[in-house]
């Protein structure tokens, strides 16, 4: 009997997590019953930043900062900061979390959300259960998702995953799970 693990709860609690930080590059790994994430989150002109753009008698617009002293002046573009982020999250961490977003989904939904990370992560957790396989890292860089897993009988895979790849594991899992809830 193959024993599964459950990929598809703590991805999806670890999801919400990284959206909240609106981490958009990552690597996603397993270790032992933690999860570490190594990614990095880009900041846009914060509160230090407006500070300093108002000593400087600057405002900003859409496009940037314009000098309120000289209008005619190019606009600035507001500096992007990286920070480089390493979290680690423990099984009490995805319990914690798994609870905050299940407080969160028994509120009314909001208009028409696209399907985000937690969605992507969750998706890509119940499609290693289904096989059955063991994660060995998700790595994630803007819009392209890379997912390396090893099988049971020790073959490791690396799938660079599509739009119509991650419709068809979607299908795939609400397929599984409808057929479960008739049971």
């Amino acid at each position: 009997m193959a024993i599964t693990i459950d990929y598809a709860q703590p991805l999806r609690a670890i999801g919400q997590a990284l959206e909240i930080l609106k981490m958009e590059s990552f690597e996603l790994e397993p270790d032992g019953d933690d999860f570490v994430v190594r990614g990095k989150v880009t900041a846009r002109g914060g509160d230090a930043d407006v500070e300093s753009a108002e000593s400087r008698n600057l405002r900003f617009n859409g496009e940037g900062e314009q000098n309120l002293e000289a209008p005619d002046a190019e606009p600035v573009a507001t500096p992007a900061i990286v920070n480089r982020l390493d979290l680690c999250y423990t099984l009490k961490d995805v319990d914690r979390l798994e609870q905050k977003g299940q407080a969160r989904r028994g509120e009314a939904p909001a208009a028409a959300q696209t399907p985000g990370l937690s969605h992507l992560l969750r998706t890509i957790g119940a499609y290693l259960e289904e096989k059955p396989a063991r994660l060995v890292k998700i790595v994630k860089d803007r819009e392209s998702v890379t997912v390396i897993y090893e099988t049971l009988s020790a073959i490791r895979f690396e799938e660079k995953l599509d739009s119509a790849t991650l419709r068809d594991w979607e299908t795939q899992m609400f397929i599984k799970r409808g057929s479960r809830d008739l049971r």
